[in-house]
């Protein structure tokens, strides 16, 4: 367990820091899950007839895509973070980070969710 000083330099220990690999895995766990969790209950409860399905292969291309996601997210920002500080514009960074993340996010929804999983993997045509 890391220790860790106040400002009066009392010693308190925190179990789980936010620089730990639990976090990084945590957040693409709870994202892939959660997103395909909210999206079948969604469904089910908007159209009648919508089986709502808790399959292992749903749920696992759930988290590729999310790892995918939030890592490639992650990679964006530090690179950009060498190239165009926060502190040299703050609204051109905000832009361009913004920009970048939908990007990426729209290409692992569209290209490699409907590309790979869907005709590659599954052999639709």
């Amino acid at each position: 367990m890391p220790e860790v000083r106040d400002r009066y330099n009392m010693k308190f220990g925190i179990p789980f820091s936010t620089d730990a690999g639990w976090l990084r895995w945590g957040s693409v766990f709870l994202t892939g899950f959660g997103v395909r969790f909210l999206a079948d209950l969604i469904f089910a409860l908007t159209y009648r007839n919508y089986p709502l399905q808790l399959t292992f292969a749903d749920y696992s291309q759930a988290l590729i895509l999310a790892f995918l996601a939030l890592e490639g997210i992650r990679f964006i920002n530090r690179r950009l973070d060498r190239i165009i500080s926060w502190h040299f514009s703050l609204t051109r960074r905000l832009l361009l980070q913004s920009l970048l993340n939908a990007c990426w996010v729209l290409f692992v929804v569209l290209v490699i969710r409907n590309g790979l999983f869907r005709y590659v993997l599954q052999g639709d045509s």
